[in-house]
């Protein structure tokens, strides 16, 4: 759609300086510095979205890897810690966070989200 401006390629402080002698030049400079900045913004806006697209995706695989660790602990609780005798809330919240960061996909899913 719009050719890519690096932001490196504008200078704001530079732009926003007028030659008052060349007021006919700054004239015809104008419709070209306004196209680049909002072609700026709209970069801008666009990586602002997909960022938080990322971090949607990010929480919910992260919130799906909690929620099939949780079922396992509750499926297999002697796999987590052969000493209980009564699966209770509790336990399986204390299995959890103790857990969390061991399950490998929890770990992944958690880098991926602090990334994003």
């Amino acid at each position: 759609m719009f050719k890519k401006i690096d932001e490196n390629s504008v200078n704001y402080e530079k732009d926003k300086n007028i030659d008052i002698h060349n007021l006919h030049e700054e004239f015809m400079r104008n419709p070209s510095l306004v196209g680049d900045y909002i072609k700026l913004r709209t970069q801008a806006e666009d990586e602002v979205e997909t960022s938080k697209r990322k971090i949607e995706i990010s929480k919910a695989n992260f919130d799906r890897a909690k929620a099939k660790l949780e079922l396992d602990i509750r499926k297999s609780p002697e796999k987590y810690d052969p000493a209980i005798s009564k699966l209770t809330e509790n336990i399986v919240s204390s299995l959890m966070l103790i857990n969390i960061v061991i399950d490998e996909e929890c770990v992944k899913f958690q880098k991926e989200l602090t990334e994003a």
